[in-house]
């Protein structure tokens, strides 16, 4: 009955800023699919529409105005513009604000995930404040529900806490809390999350390899690569000198979408691994266009390699020019300096 209500509450009229800015339908119908969430686009767009109109939310009877709303279903419309951002690796000020808005609805109707999340965002802000007399009552608020969630085996806190630790370094702590969240659950996203993390703790331990490899492993059978870009990348390291083929196929899944890091990565292993010099050449050059030094190196390396002695004079030049920037002189007196016989052989080849 509440889902047959829905049809009959009224759109106000859509002011043409939220036309600008929300995104199109079939986006939203997209990662509603992808989200596989409860309301359909007809009945969160009223939803989306009034919270970014508005800006005391207390003052709305969200319950009385859209019967069929349900706290999860506002953290669901929350995620959708969190996957929107993701995928899109875009940020709006507008959008992003709405984020907030709505984890701020979700925590009034009483939903225990946006409770958590607020929780932690307190302390976070008191750690980077550093404004203890004004943030106390909050602290200890927030430490309250979160003792209190926690007790009652609350996923989200759990793992929350673990990345509290895990920010702050204190690893073992981190890992502690992540196992426990892991016997809670150990096939959703933020499972997928977890095992991201837990593998860069285990690989700083001894004869932590294996671990660490499973743990990536996991996390990138579970979440979707946008999400998992940094795991892709570490779990492709770990292969690099043992199974350059395996690495390779991870970092070019990174590369697609446009994952800084893989280009030289890809470049070097091209180079070095495959001997491929114009596949590596093509990585190197993508890097370039975004200014990564160190794909500067790796082309002149090629060029080089392949005797092209006026590519290479062209690529030192470029680097040379560079070395204008303070941060990257010293990388460049280093490639200079490693790189003397093969400067020796261009003046040569020049006579």
């Amino acid at each position: 009955m509440q889902r047959f209500v829905s049809k009959f509450v009224s759109t106000p009229p859509v002011p043409k800023k939220f036309q600008e800015i929300f995104p199109k339908k079939r986006t939203v119908n997209k990662i509603l699919f992808q989200l596989d969430t409860r309301l359909t686009y007809h009945e969160m767009y009223p939803i989306f529409l009034q919270v970014s109109q508005n800006t005391n939310q207390e003052n709305i009877p969200w319950r009385k105005k859209y019967p069929y709303i349900r706290s999860s279903d506002i953290m669901q419309m929350r995620n959708v513009l969190i996957t929107l951002r993701t995928q899109n690796k875009f940020v709006h000020k507008d959008l992003l604000a709405m984020e907030d808005k709505l984890l701020n609805i979700a925590a009034e109707l009483g939903n225990n995930d946006a409770i958590s999340i607020l929780s932690f965002n307190v302390i976070h802000e008191y750690k980077k404040e550093n404004v203890k007399s004004s943030y106390e009552k909050d602290i200890e608020t927030a430490n309250k529900f979160i003792k209190k969630l926690y007790a009652r085996n609350h996923h989200l806190t759990v793992k929350l806490i673990g990345d509290l630790f895990f920010e702050n370094k204190t690893y073992d702590k981190a890992e502690k809390y992540y196992q426990e969240f892991l016997k809670l659950e150990n096939s959703t996203k933020l499972a997928g999350e977890v095992h991201g993390k837990l593998g860069e703790i285990q690989i700083k331990q001894v004869n932590g390899f294996l671990k660490a490899e499973k743990s990536w492993l996991s996390c990138i059978e579970l979440l979707e690569i946008e999400r998992s870009s940094r795991w892709y990348f570490l779990l492709a390291r770990l292969y690099m000198s043992s199974e350059p083929m395996k690495a390779k196929a991870l970092l070019e899944n990174c590369a697609s979408i446009g994952f800084k890091e893989c280009f030289k990565t890809l470049g070097f292993l091209e180079l070095n691994y495959f001997n491929n010099y114009e596949r590596a050449k093509e990585w190197f050059k993508t890097g370039m266009e975004i200014m990564d030094l160190e794909c500067f190196f790796g082309f002149f390396d090629c060029c080089v390699k392949e005797e092209n002695f006026k590519g290479a004079r062209d690529c030192l030049e470029s680097v040379k020019k560079l070395g204008n920037d303070k941060d990257k002189k010293t990388m460049i007196n280093v490639f200079l300096e490693s790189r003397k016989d093969s400067i020796k052989l261009l003046d040569k080849a020049r006579l």
